[in-house]
Order: structure tokens, then C-alpha cells, then sequence
């Protein structure tokens, strides 16, 4: 949620207005909406953004290990740099 934050310069679920409702949101699983703002522009990819659903998941169990998010970003950040 951190890196979401870092990327689109929102809160995750900033579109929820009452903490209540985010809290709530959060117990039923619902995972914050992509942002739609400039977001893709500061590094929020489709890529990124399947990265961090990943990264969400409600069973820990089935997370990415860390040794894996760290892979998967640097092949994106190489391919960013190769398409620049």
C-alpha cells in the first residue's frame, strides 16, 4: 500500500470518504481501485500495478516472497529503461 501511495501521491481507497467505510471495504477484501490519475506517468505500469495485486492477497501464504518482488521489479524497471 505504500508503494501505491508513493506512486499515485493518494491514500489507498482515497476515494472512500469515512474511515468506517475503509475499514469495512478492507474486511470484505476489496482491494483499493487503480489510480486514474497521472500515476502510470510516475511508475505505476500495468506491471507494477499486477505486482502489487500479488503482493494484496489476503492468504499470506500466497504472497510473492520478497526474492521474487525484487526480480519481477527490476525486469520491469529494465524494460522501462530499454523502451526509453
Amino acid at each position: 500500500m505504500t508503494c501505491l501511495e508513493l506512486l499515485s501521491g493518494k491514500t489507498p481507497y482515497s476515494e472512500i470518504s469515512r474511515d468506517i467505510s475503509v475499514l469495512r471495504a478492507i474486511d470484505k477484501g476489496e482491494l483499493p481501485n487503480r489510480p486514474k490519475t497521472d500515476a502510470t506517468l510516475d511508475g505505476l505500469s500495468d506491471s507494477v500495478w499486477l505486482l502489487l495485486q500479488k503482493c494484496w492477497r489476503i492468504d499470506p501464504k500466497s504472497r510473492l516472497p520478497i526474492s521474487v518482488v525484487k526480480d519481477t521489479l527490476q525486469q520491469i524497471r529494465g524494460r522501462d529503461l530499454i523502451g526509453m
